[in-house]
């Protein structure tokens, strides 16, 4: 479904390249350590979040935020904010920039509970027939109660310049950039949109 129609066609080419990128820039300051270590299903958050994004992606880059390179990924698959400390947006903006893609395939690092099944439809719905408008976002939204999330969902790549632009103006609300574009939502059944940002949350995921 769509929350507008998508606009007559701008000269978008049907999508071709489809790049992962995992947010795990956060200061994951309510849970007390690095989240992206935290364990889900026998693989660190990091680790599984790659793991699932792979096989639907060309190749899958890793947003550190403004911290140093992790030692266990090539550097040439770890991109630093731009500009820093400015929130999951800088992250995504650094992804554009370091990477050659017609989408974004974002993933925040703590959203451990999405199944293979979902991140397939979410990737299907980009999937237009030659000629007919790509979408700009595709985002996953909860069934029940139609809550967003913009943080797992596609961003097309012309969305890349007035997020700078966003970005530039002091602004860092990830639904306040998101708001004024077409979107086209995937519902996600109940519960896979778990964000893990506290111990009980992530009490809750194991249980």
């Amino acid at each position: 479904m769509s929350k507008h129609e998508n606009p007559p066609s701008s000269g978008f080419q049907h999508p071709k390249r489809v790049c992962g990128l995992i947010l795990k820039g956060g200061k994951s300051t309510r849970i007390g350590f690095d989240k992206s270590t935290a364990r889900h299903q026998g693989q660190s958050f990091l680790d599984h979040s790659m793991a699932r994004l792979a096989p639907h992606c060309d190749r899958v880059a890793v947003s550190i935020g403004s911290t140093p390179l992790l030692e266990n990924i090539p550097a040439a698959l770890q991109v630093h904010d731009a500009p820093p400390h400015e929130g999951p947006l800088a992250g995504i903006l650094a992804g554009f920039h370091g990477l050659e893609t017609d989408y974004l395939f974002v993933l925040a690092v703590d959203l451990p509970l999405l199944t293979d099944a979902s991140l397939r439809r979410l990737k299907s719905l980009i999937d237009v027939p030659p000629g007919a408008p790509a979408p700009l976002l595709v985002l996953a939204v909860e069934e029940n109660d139609g809550r967003t999330q913009p943080l797992a969902g596609l961003w097309h790549q012309s969305l890349a310049a007035p997020l700078a632009d966003y970005l530039n103006k002091g602004k860092r609300s990830v639904m306040g950039f998101v708001d004024p574009f077409p979107v086209t939502y995937c519902g996600i059944p109940p519960n896979e949109l778990t964000n893990v940002n506290t111990s009980e949350d992530l009490s809750f995921i194991s249980l």
